[in-house]
């Protein structure tokens, strides 16, 4: 009897659906690992920008007195900061200006008002973007609280959230 040199049906339907199975559970792994690294890069990206804002307006606390600092009803709050370690209060440099920070839109927005409250709009600046709550507490007369909490919509529909808050003390 000759034997045939080849592979049967049978055979050829094993190896077809074994490397099939190895196929897929390779790309499951690399979909998952895909999703699991847009999902980390985008939280990371969120928390900087959440500390990025966080960072500003605390440096700018820090640099005003209890007597300079106003939380408004609507939830912003306006400073003064001292200028150049003289007796003067104001913003940017200029005696009697004050800064404003507030939500708008989903952005915390930094502006600066002269003495007679108009807005100097080319010193506006949009410090972060995707803020869903931000606050302002006075926990003390010295010391002001920021809460911070931001999300953002990534792949397939999931949310990404971050929150932060900081407790700045202000100068004398």
């Amino acid at each position: 009897m000759k034997r045939r040199a080849g592979l049967t049906l049978v055979e050829v339907m094993v190896v077809i659906f074994t490397f099939a199975v190895v196929l897929g559970a390779i790309y499951g792994v690399l979909t998952a690992g895909r999703q699991s690294w847009f999902t980390n890069t985008a939280e990371v990206e969120l928390q900087q920008e959440v500390r990025r804002a966080m960072d500003w307006m605390s440096r700018e606390l820090r640099r005003s007195g209890s007597s300079q600092v106003n939380i408004a009803p609507d939830g912003s709050l306006t400073l003064q900061v001292a200028i150049n370690d003289n007796p003067d209060w104001g913003a940017e440099g200029n005696a009697g200006w004050y800064i404003k920070y507030s939500l708008s839109n989903g952005e915390v927005l930094r502006e600066v008002f002269d003495g007679a409250d108009v807005e100097q709009v080319n010193l506006e600046r949009a410090l972060t973007n995707n803020v869903s709550a931000l606050s302002f507490t006075a926990v003390s007369a010295s010391e002001i609280r920021i809460d911070i909490t931001a999300q953002k919509d990534i792949l397939q529909g999931r949310t990404i959230q971050s929150s932060l808050n900081f407790q700045v003390t202000l100068r004398n």
